[in-house]
């Protein structure tokens, strides 16, 4: 049985109003800010667009929100010095 459809809030942004944030955040003096930055930015210009949190779901459900830092990956080193019991 297939679980239900789920139901589009009443709140959430209509996909004109996505679009509009997402050409903020690429615009080029925020493409190097994160959403915090932003929301912060266009408050002290005096525009609301949506929440913090709702600028980061829109990237997300996009995928334009990863991790940006450089990790380096732990090598692969074979057990030694251990007995097989």
């Amino acid at each position: 049985m297939r679980p239900a459809a789920r139901r589009v809030s009443a709140r959430a942004l209509s996909g004109e109003e996505q679009q509009r944030v997402l050409d903020v955040l690429r615009a080029e003096r925020c493409i190097d800010l994160v959403p915090a930055q932003v929301y912060a930015m266009l408050l002290d210009e005096g525009i609301y667009h949506c929440a913090e949190r709702t600028m980061y779901r829109v990237l997300a459900a996009h995928a334009e929100v990863r991790e940006r830092r450089a990790q380096r990956r732990r090598p692969v080193y074979p057990a030694t010095g251990l007995s097989q019991v």
